[in-house]
């Protein structure tokens, strides 16, 4: 008798048999408290515990203080992890585009890198600054993901922001980070990826609404949501279980937590 995943998680055990990627994840330490389990061998043990196939991460240096740095650390755990992990390119605004540009090409021909990342409200930068142009475009051009953090009423980085960005930059695939933060967030970030067919929402965040993963399900559709956990900047085992124990079909619980990134990042 074939048990659902809801019985699945109540074991106690690493899922097996299911395509669990975590589109949203990290990498190293963070400035303002301990991350246990951040490097990438850390992130290994954790992700097997669970059951979580691959992690798509940008280091957390990435993101921050260099991101030159960050994405060699994030290139370098993609080597000696193949086939689990793999590497968004991250990027800064505040840095000469041509710089940039330079790393974006740096880093987009090698196999373990899938996408880009942004982080506006870190940069303080608008996401429809000038200075991510060259990220908007690379993704364009080249049909890639960018994930970007979003957050409701951020001047940086507010959903309704990248209406305009999905329409200017039709081939890329762009992913809402924590889509929007909060209850107000997820409806607008909703409401976005209802009108720009490559839009997608992921559902990572330190915040989880009661009922919030059903309503966007049903406003959006699963086939728009995609799994990620910030592992290890945050402890993946809530965001797991917030999907395993919703009241959603198995079929949608299965797109969200893998064969929609399979799609999405071109895995085999």
């Amino acid at each position: 008798m074939n048990q659902s995943l809801r019985e699945l998680a109540l074991l106690g055990r690493a899922l097996e048999g299911e395509t669990v990627i975590d589109c949203h994840g990290h990498l190293g330490p963070w400035f303002a408290f301990h991350v246990p389990m951040g490097s990438a061998r850390g992130m290994i043990v954790t992700m097997d515990r669970l059951g979580i196939g691959r992690v798509i991460v940008s280091a957390h240096a990435a993101i921050g203080p260099d991101y030159a740095l960050g994405n060699e650390l994030a290139d370098q755990a993609t080597v000696y992890y193949p086939g689990r992990l793999f590497a968004y390119v991250g990027v800064n605004p505040n840095y000469p585009s041509e710089e940039m540009r330079a790393e974006l090409e740096k880093h987009l021909s090698k196999p373990g890198f899938v996408g880009i990342k942004m982080h506006p409200d870190v940069h303080r930068y608008r996401a429809n600054g000038e200075g991510y142009r060259v990220a908007w475009e690379a993704a364009h051009e080249r049909g890639l993901p960018i994930l970007s953090h979003t957050w409701h009423g951020s001047s940086f980085s507010a959903p309704g922001m990248f209406r305009d960005l999905a329409r200017d930059y039709s081939g890329a695939k762009i992913i809402l980070g924590h889509s929007g933060g909060s209850t107000e967030g997820h409806a607008e970030s909703a409401k976005v990826a209802g009108e720009c067919a490559n839009v997608y929402l992921d559902i990572c965040g330190s915040q989880h609404f009661y009922g919030s993963l059903e309503r966007v399900v049903a406003n959006v559709g699963a086939e728009r949501i995609l799994f990620g956990t910030d592992l290890p900047f945050l402890d993946p085992r809530g965001q797991l279980g917030r999907v395993l124990f919703s009241t959603i079909s198995d079929d949608d619980k299965r797109l969200i937590l893998g064969l929609n990134s399979l799609r999405v990042f071109g895995f085999e």
